[in-house]
């Protein structure tokens, strides 16, 4: 009784306010021009929802449209959630909503019209949920509403669950609810049961009382008195008509309005005495003026579905056409149904170097036309005729409207002409990359990663592979394709599928050698992901390439082996020649001169002319042995110092860099930043004549005028550097060229040092002077490598 009471003095309420704003208002003409944005709900059957072609339908919307054309209002509908569609109203972003149940809270934030529906909502359970008899049983129960719902506001405003599951539809509410995941739903009986049926729900029912009569009215924004009084107003000239009778029966049929009966409707209206006498009045007066503007309005919306079939008719045709001749070609035979005067209208299209017409085609004087830009350049022009002359209009004998189409119908042509175009290149390159996959000598392979419940790599599927994956694995394409690679080498080593699946699940693209023991390959693999979850890999054999860089390497470790070996030979060897030398042949000849020498001291007083050619030439033999004897200690030295194997490695590096300055006109410096460490004999050999080795290098291909030697210790390393500010050179040219001197003894001391364990370092370029650093191990020679052989 109490609710019956509320609706009458609501709606007494609504006819009296818009008695009072008529004085201020006349009527929707400010509607007419701008768009009037109306939402309703999505998915809230029959009162709104969406029809099988994807247009917005129902009990609403056919109300809301009758309302417009009766009250002349250029009106917009927009669909969306309930939540989405009630935020839009309150933030202002849509005029007013079509189906909103009435509310005393939701009152204190938007205005509401009279109700034209009413509606109870209902209890709806799954076969196996609690029993729920009366409304004080869903307290304690998982109860499912829509979000923002007027279902929502009742469950908290009553304290039935603090916490409600919420959805954005009803039919998401019934999906859950059939899975038994919760123990019911609050949604209207009839939408429940429109939703069951469409949705083919089983195990779901309704049961226990009918709840919250709620009045169903449209709502506008906080006040918003003018739309108010507007809607109102159209609501009651519907009523009067009976055409929201005919909306009525159509979407609800056979159901009851207990809210609002005819005799309830009568009584309401007798209620409301005097005001609603006048009202009628208006009405009737408005009435008389409707039917005029009715047949206008008819008339421009008969021109505004032919435009809009139109543009409809040019899309459609962009859809089916195949070229862009047969498309342009349609366009002209279309484009004239939507100009007023479509029986006199003639079209010409002229793109690029081609025209089209519309047959029988004459050019006159009386013209529309737009330019076709495609790509941000201009490829033609679409010109529209009239054959006869008509009345002046907003632009010559045409309208406004129809400027604004064929500027749509431009805009149309040029993106589908772009797109046309796109496609044709998209598809020479498809044919073109189809190509290059089919021939490219390299292996490629597409495949999808495969991952198990926590999102790690297990196994990964083939997608494509091309003739020369089949060919470097002996896999054919139709035994792998659409398989997974463990279905087709089950021995596969893990590694391979956690490599890839970090591609195709991170992106990141991948390059790395790896060996197969399935296939007993190399192969050089670059992966990157096409595509999520996907990865593409183009991969080379590398096997043959593997097997001659163990071969190169090892012929390259019998180089060094020989190397050192030849090294060490050629130190014994100088020490040897230095000894024979100094020892034997040195001592032979300063006994000779010693003999030499006694013969000059006999006695000499009775000397004849004879005996002083025999002096003169024991003197000539003296002086010739004691060159020899000189010569013969400094090769001996340069052999092979006494003083390395004797004082020492430093005091004999310092006696060279005497020797050095002695025979040069540059400056030869030692400097030591560390005491060198303890070396062997062996290792003091080839040392010093790496050192002089490099010295003789700078001297003769540098032309230096300083010259230095620095040594340091970096743990069990010695570090000996020969520095210069010489002419410099191309460090990667000298170290290639083997074949001259300097080359080859740059290349001959590194293959040294690496079979020993060192490093030889150069830095240097034209003109900057050079800088050579011998890395040389003190602790770790190893006598199998480079002992004394």
């Amino acid at each position: 009784m109490g609710s019956r009471n509320n609706l009458r003095s609501f709606f007494i309420l609504a006819i009296i306010g818009l008695f009072c704003s008529m004085s201020r208002f006349t009527g929707a003409a400010g509607y007419s021009e701008t768009p009037l944005i109306i939402g309703t709900e999505l998915g809230y059957p029959p009162y709104s929802f969406l029809d099988e072609e994807g247009n917005p339908t129902g009990y609403n919307i056919d109300l809301t449209n009758a309302i417009a054309r009766i009250m002349q209002l250029n009106v917009e509908i927009r669909v969306g959630t309930w939540g989405e569609i009630r935020q839009a109203l309150e933030s202002g972003e849509i005029d007013a909503i079509a189906g909103m149940y009435y509310s005393l809270e939701r009152d204190k934030k938007v205005d509401f019209s009279p109700p034209f529906s009413s509606v109870r909502h209902a209890i709806f359970v799954h076969n196996g949920s609690p029993s729920i008899e009366k409304e004080e049983d869903l307290r304690g129960k998982d109860i499912i509403v829509m979000q923002g719902n007027i279902m929502h506001d009742y469950v908290l405003e009553n304290g039935l669950s603090d916490n409600p599951v919420t959805v954005s539809t009803q039919a998401d509410a019934l999906s859950l609810l059939a899975q038994g995941r919760y123990d019911c739903a609050l949604i209207g009986r009839f939408q429940g049961a429109y939703w069951l049926h469409e949705l083919e729900l089983t195990g779901v029912e309704m049961t226990g009382p009918l709840l919250n009569f709620s009045h169903y009215c449209f709502a506008v924004g906080e006040g918003n008195v003018e739309l108010q009084s507007i809607i109102t107003e159209g609501l009651i000239t519907l009523t009067s008509t009976g055409r929201e009778k005919q909306i009525y029966d159509k979407w609800l049929g056979v159901l009851e309005r207990p809210a609002i009966s005819r005799a309830t409707v009568i009584k309401y209206l007798a209620g409301a005495g005097i005001p609603l006498l006048l009202l009628l009045g208006f009405l009737i007066n408005r009435s008389v003026r409707l039917r005029s503007q009715v047949a206008e309005h008819s008339r421009d919306l008969q021109e505004r579905a032919n435009e809009l079939k139109c543009v409809f008719d040019v899309a459609e045709s962009s859809i089916k056409a195949e070229t862009i001749e047969e498309f342009l070609q349609d366009v002209v035979g279309l484009i004239s149904s939507g100009w007023m005067y479509s029986e006199i209208t003639r079209v010409r299209i002229v793109f690029d170097d081609r025209t089209y017409i519309s047959t029988p085609f004459t050019e006159t004087k009386w013209s529309q036309s737009c330019d076709i830009l495609v790509e941000g350049g201009h490829h033609g022009r679409v010109e529209v005729f009239y054959l006869e002359e008509r009345p002046e209009l907003e632009e010559g004998p045409f309208l406004l409207a129809e400027r604004q189409l064929i500027t749509a119908i431009c805009q149309l042509l040029s993106e589908t002409i772009h797109a046309q175009l796109a496609e044709e290149r998209f598809q020479a390159k498809k044919i073109k990359y189809h190509k290059l996959f089919q021939e490219m000598l390299n292996g490629f392979a597409v495949h999808e990663i495969i991952c198990d419940a926590q999102g790690d790599p297990v196994d990964y599927r083939f997608e494509e592979v091309n003739p020369a994956f089949e060919r470097l694995t002996g896999l054919k394409a139709e035994r792998v394709t659409g398989k997974t690679v463990l279905e087709v080498m089950p021995d596969l080593e893990e590694s391979w599928i956690q490599r890839y699946g970090q591609v195709a699940l991170t992106g990141k693209p991948d390059f790395f050698e790896n060996y197969s023991r399935e296939l007993d390959k190399h192969f050089e693999v670059t992966a990157f992901s096409p595509a999520p979850n996907q990865f593409a890999c183009i991969f080379v054999d590398v096997t043959e390439k593997k097997r001659y860089e163990e071969s190169l390497k090892n012929h390259r470790l019998r180089l060094q082996s020989l190397a050192s070996r030849l090294a060490n030979a050629e130190e014994l060897l100088r020490q040897d020649i230095a000894a024979g030398l100094h020892d034997s042949i040195g001592q032979d000849l300063a006994a000779l001169k010693l003999s030499v020498d006694i013969m000059r001291q006999g006695d000499d007083s009775e000397k004849s002319t004879s005996d002083d050619e025999t002096g003169g030439a024991l003197d000539q033999i003296s002086g010739a042995l004691d060159g020899v004897l000189q010569k013969i200690c400094t090769l001996s030295f340069q052999l092979c110092p006494p003083g390395l194997h004797g004082v020492g490695f430093l005091p004999t590096l310092e006696w060279l860099i005497a020797q050095f300055n002695s025979r040069h006109e540059i400056d030869f410096h030692l400097v030591v930043e560390d005491q060198p460490a303890e070396m062997d004999k062996q290792a003091r050999g080839i040392l010093f004549q790496m050192i002089r080795e490099l010295m003789v290098n700078a001297v003769k291909h540098g032309r230096p005028g300083e010259i230095k030697v620095v040594l340091s210790m970096k743990t069990e390393n010695l570090h000996a550097a020969v520095i210069d500010d010489g002419n410099g050179f191309d460090v990667p040219a000298a170290t290639a060229a083997t074949e001259s001197s300097a080359g080859f003894g740059l290349f001959s001391i590194g293959e040294r040092l690496a079979f020993l364990s060192g490093k030889l370092e150069i830095e240097s370029a034209p003109g900057e002077g050079a800088r050579v650093m011998i890395i040389f191990p003190l602790g770790n020679i190893d006598r199998e490598k480079g002992g004394e052989q």
